[in-house]
């Protein structure tokens, strides 16, 4: 797995994760994943293909450190 960050002044570092391992653990294209806060990083959550996301945003709405993509 080949993990790249980047910094650039006056915006959010960039986290890059590539690789098979990914594709593995079910991260491809149209994947749906939930995104939290967790200490000093982010906990993705991947979610299933019937997860109501209405009732999700729903959830969400409102939430500083969650959101889903």
């Amino acid at each position: 797995m080949s993990i790249q960050t980047a910094f650039y002044p006056g915006e959010l570092p960039e986290l890059t994760l590539t690789g098979d391992e990914l594709a593995q653990a079910g991260f491809s294209a149209g994947t749906l994943f939930r995104i939290s806060l967790y200490r000093n990083g982010l906990v993705l959550v991947r979610l299933d293909e019937d997860t109501d996301i209405a009732a999700l945003l729903a959830e969400l709405d409102g939430h500083d450190c969650e959101g889903a993509d």
